[in-house]
């Protein structure tokens, strides 16, 4: 390499560390996400929150949120990637992210869609000008909004304990919080009477198969299961794309998010929907009490937080979700 090649080299290393410069690290925008995920909870009401966000040492904070309101912070490209990149930071399998590996993601932008599918070229002769003779087309109506709340509540000794250990405390609720609550809502949303229902085979991988082969043909499918399943798979010698306990990439093209309570199978052809992703919002919790459970399915009883010196923070996740279902199945439902 003469002299002339090696001054290219470093102008080339130069002009690309000055355009990536200003591009915030996955991991720096995480934790950011995190800090104000502890700003808000500390908060007593917005405007609070907004003020403590603002005089943040984070500048990747203090650059969100400068807006005149809490909602505005969130509808803003800062936060809304911030928030993007702490969700794919975290361990645990996200179903909408996984569903838009495969769709059609709509732009953020988008309010009404029209779905057009089944459009036909008949071959033509020699000459012939008109390409297309007959065109088919079906369309789908507004996508349906919806949204997933969840709650995180938590004492003040924690928001106000130091070092790594309260921090990575907050961040495990936090993210059973975040990701939990959606991918329940979504399967929920999917998943109806008229799904079809499939034999499950002899083990996990059996009833996979079974299922994949039931869906028909896609390009990339999205597969919910019971946590055990799941761990059965991640531990096969047919986990050939190195999904966790809790999910991941099984192989190419297949993609498997663990439910807890789940206690079917369920196999997505996901590159039949269509996704719009409205981000998230963390807000403070102004609820005086909370209903609380040992389980999802057991009673709850009302506990007031101010006498349990504890405070709320509500996760909420806007999403859409539309296309053909059909091939969508449960496999061991009946």
């Amino acid at each position: 390499m003469n002299d002339l090649d090696v001054a290219l080299l470093k102008r080339a290393e130069a002009a690309v560390g000055m355009l990536t410069a200003n591009i915030p690290r996955t991991d720096h925008a995480a934790k950011a996400f995190v800090d104000a995920a502890l700003s808000i909870a500390r908060a007593s009401n917005p405007e609070v929150a907004l003020g403590a966000l603002q005089r943040s040492p984070s500048e990747l904070l203090t650059k969100a949120a400068a807006h005149s309101s809490l909602d505005e912070v969130w509808q803003g490209s800062d936060m809304r990637g911030l928030a993007l990149a702490y969700i794919q930071s975290v361990s645990e399998p996200d179903l909408l992210s996984a569903i838009a590996r495969y769709a059609r993601v709509i732009p953020r932008a988008a309010n009404h869609v029209l779905i057009a599918t089944g459009a036909v070229g008949n071959v033509i002769a020699e000459g012939f000008p008109k390409l297309i003779k007959r065109l088919d087309l079906t369309l789908g109506g507004d996508l349906p909004f919806a949204k997933s709340v969840a709650a995180v509540v938590v004492t003040q000794e924690l928001l106000s304990a130091t070092g790594d250990a309260g921090r990575r405390l907050f961040e495990t609720e936090l993210a059973k919080a975040v990701v939990r609550a959606a991918n329940g809502a979504v399967i929920e949303t999917l998943v109806d009477s008229n799904t079809t229902p499939v034999a499950a085979g002899a083990d996990p991988l059996a009833s996979l198969r079974a299922g994949l082969m039931a869906a028909g043909p896609s390009s990339g499918f999205v597969v919910t299961a019971p946590a055990g399943q799941v761990a059965w798979l991640a531990t096969s010698d047919s986990n050939r794309g190195g999904m966790s306990i809790r999910g991941g990439t099984f192989v190419p093209g297949v993609e498997i998010v663990a439910l807890d309570n789940a206690t079917t199978m369920t196999v997505i052809p996901a590159d039949r929907l269509a996704i719009w992703d409205g981000g998230m919002e963390l807000r403070p919790a102004g609820h005086a009490s909370v209903d609380m459970s040992d389980s999802p399915t057991a009673t709850g009883s009302k506990v007031s937080l101010w006498q349990v010196n504890a405070v709320g923070l509500l996760v909420e996740r806007l999403w859409r979700i539309e296309g053909d279902t059909t091939g969508i199945v449960i496999v061991g439902g009946s």
